[in-house]
């Protein structure tokens, strides 16, 4: 885990500390959102899932971040990264916002505070995102901010009486200089 604070504009990215496990806890309790960011739909008590998430944070998680609005410093989501693959140069990230700010600027900024600081820190190709066909945010907003798809897993998820499919969306390294300049990302 990382120790870097990022910030711009109207976010910072703090490295997750335990005084934020209570922000944390009740994202995952929010049972209407909790099926656009993770598949684990238990129901856990605040020890269990303490426990497993803390077990997470020490190895399953690559970097893992709080968002903040830097009005007041207040928590209005988190951004990880998983699965990296140092050998082959992808890794894979997921983010979570308070439904609040989904359609405000508060996402494309997170996510490009946190794209660039994965490709400048790290040798990898490719940032890979996935996401339910029922999430249309997210599915706009990766659209927006560059990425492309890379594929598709039909009837993948089973949700609310139906299977949905989960898209794969992609972005290499080389669109980063593009998608900065287009939104005016600099630090």
């Amino acid at each position: 885990m990382n120790s870097v604070c990022l910030n711009w504009k109207n976010i910072s990215l703090i490295p997750y500390e335990n005084k934020y496990y209570n922000f944390i806890f009740d994202c995952y309790q929010d049972f209407s959102a909790r099926n656009l960011f993770t598949s684990d739909i238990s129901i856990r008590t605040k020890k269990e899932f303490w426990n497993i998430f803390n077990n997470k944070i020490n190895t399953y998680y690559h970097e893992f971040m709080i968002a903040l609005n830097n009005n007041g410093n207040i928590p209005i989501g988190f951004i990880n990264s998983f699965d990296y693959n140092s050998n082959d140069g992808y890794l894979n990230i997921a983010i979570f916002i308070e439904k609040k700010y989904r359609k405000t600027i508060f996402p494309l900024e997170i996510g490009l505070v946190f794209l660039n600081y994965l490709f400048s820190r790290y040798p990898i190709r490719k940032i890979y995102c996935t996401v339910y066909n029922y999430n249309t945010d997210s599915l706009n907003f990766l659209k927006k901010a560059g990425f492309s798809l890379e594929g598709e897993l039909q009837k993948h998820k089973y949700f609310n009486g139906e299977y949905h499919n989960m898209k794969i969306f992609v972005l290499y390294r080389d669109k980063l200089e593009e998608i900065s300049n287009k939104f005016k990302y600099r630090i």
